[in-house]
């Protein structure tokens, strides 16, 4: 069984088990941070090649401002299920909230540091405003690792936030941010 069968089968069975009309198409609902990324990519494969209407299942997609908010949404019961970074899932579950981690590993950080042109190298952020999720985020973790390892530590740049990485590329591309 392929990575995708797999990991749509693991969804749909923890949601099969909670609907009480499996003879009905079932509509789960899914919170995504913004506008969807590479966290979904297997659903969306799933959809694309009909694994999800073949279970008998339609996806509501529901675009949501940060990973915070998606996990928030997910224990009040407004969203079915929610991609998030790990981060936020442990935290939510560290402070009891009522849900259940389906976790896709990669083997590969998704995250990058994107800069301005005049950018040229880490050195360079020295000083500058950067823009990362929230002061908890994973991609705050992400980018003071890649931050430290070349040569740029804590405090020698100032952050804002936006918990979409749509939001942060438009504020990049404004020049409001350096990265």
């Amino acid at each position: 069984m392929s990575f995708v069968r797999r990991s749509t089968a693991a969804v749909v069975l923890s949601i099969l088990a909670a609907s009480q009309a499996v003879a009905q198409v079932t509509t789960v609902s899914i919170g995504t941070v913004g506008g969807g990324n590479a966290l979904e990519w297997p659903l969306y494969i799933a959809e694309k090649k009909g694994f999800v209407e073949q279970e008998r299942l339609a996806l509501e997609w529901v675009g949501v401002q940060s990973s915070a908010a998606v996990m928030q949404q997910v224990a009040a019961g407004s969203l079915n299920l929610g991609t998030t970074g790990l981060a936020d899932s442990l935290r939510a579950a560290d402070k009891g909230a009522p849900s259940r981690l389906v976790r896709i590993g990669v083997g590969v950080s998704p995250y990058e540091a994107v800069a301005a042109r005049s950018v040229k190298s880490w050195i360079d952020l020295r000083g500058k405003t950067v823009m990362i999720g929230g002061a908890k985020d994973i991609t705050r973790l992400y980018f003071e690792d890649m931050a430290k390892a070349n040569g740029l530590g804590p405090g020698e740049y100032d952050y804002v936030f936006a918990g979409s990485t749509a939001a942060r590329f438009s504020a990049l591309t404004s020049g409001s941010v350096a990265a």
